[in-house]
């Protein structure tokens, strides 16, 4: 975001932390220089990785996004983003949108981008998802459904194996609501496994509620795909020059659908009435099939 005159003259370069971190200032940043003052905020965590920033920078972006419109966040985001992309600013200035940010698409866009650019040690490729994971599971974030769909979005089996791993740790209904309207238009193997078998431990403990609402994602995620194939990947997580994307298989999703079609039925018999796998997998069949539009059944 490029400065104006009236905006250096309102906060001087050699006094913007003060301001920044003086608790009584945020409230009276005018409205027309939120947007510059939270990008300059969050750019300089990121420059400096200084701690003391954390606490103002928690006080800042609830105000940022409660009175600015997504586009104008989502336009911060993807200039922060370039300048983590170019390690010119570390990956801690992903973390307000991570943290408290709101929005289903941009905090399970930020997970992802912060899987791919958070530097990690050999051998230890999968901390910036346990990083991610424990933020939800404290509570640390204002949408931690979401940050558990970009964690999905990855396709990638290490990583939702963390998740399963962690049954029943996520199982709240707020969560899963969540995570189950995170959808991407590729789909990816490892994910209809990861819900499948979320989806058996449920119904082994009889949680019936939170059944319901994760077989929803299995309707989401085949509306929302594109590409006509479900595809196994090999993903490169951390921040290397080789944050690759490795296709393993593609299978056409029909074909899929008749793979896991025993389990499908499997949930089906199993579910404690009225049930709601029959829906499911009559909506499948419904897109995968006669190709026409349907609506998600949360909708």
């Amino acid at each position: 975001m490029m400065s104006d005159a009236s905006f250096s003259d309102e906060y001087p370069a050699d006094s913007f932390v003060t301001t920044l971190t003086a608790s009584d200032q945020i409230n009276g940043i005018s409205i027309n220089h939120l947007p510059e003052f939270t990008f300059h905020a969050i750019s300089v965590y990121g420059l400096t990785n200084n701690s003391e920033l954390i606490k103002p920078l928690m006080r800042l972006y609830p105000r940022f996004r409660q009175e600015c419109q997504l586009s104008t966040r989502e336009a911060l985001y993807e200039q922060i983003l370039e300048g983590v992309a170019a390690r010119t600013l570390s990956v801690n200035a992903l973390l307000p949108f991570l943290l408290e940010e709101n929005s289903r698409e941009l905090v399970s866009r930020s997970a992802l981008d912060y899987l791919h650019l958070r530097p990690v040690e050999a051998g230890d490729e999968l901390a910036g998802a346990t990083e991610i994971l424990r933020f939800v599971e404290h509570d640390h974030a204002q949408n931690g459904g979401a940050l558990l769909g970009g964690l999905v979005l990855t396709g990638e089996k290490a990583v939702h194996d963390l998740v399963l791993n962690a049954y029943p740790i996520f199982n709240k209904k707020r969560w899963i609501d969540e995570l189950a309207r995170v959808t991407s238009g590729f789909t990816y193997s490892d994910t209809f496994e990861l819900y499948l078998t979320w989806l058996e431990k449920l119904n082994a403990d009889r949680e019936d509620e939170l059944f319901g609402s994760l077989a929803a994602g299995l309707v989401n995620t085949v509306r929302a795909h594109r590409t006509g194939e479900v595809i196994t990947v090999k993903r490169t997580l951390g921040c290397s020059d080789d944050n690759s994307l490795e296709i393993i298989e593609r299978v056409p999703i029909h074909r899929h659908f008749e793979q896991i079609l025993p389990r499908l039925n499997s949930l089906r018999v199993n579910e404690n009435p009225p049930g709601i796998m029959d829906q499911v997998i009559y909506l499948w069949r419904k897109a995968l099939f006669a190709r026409l539009p349907f609506r998600a059944v949360d909708d």
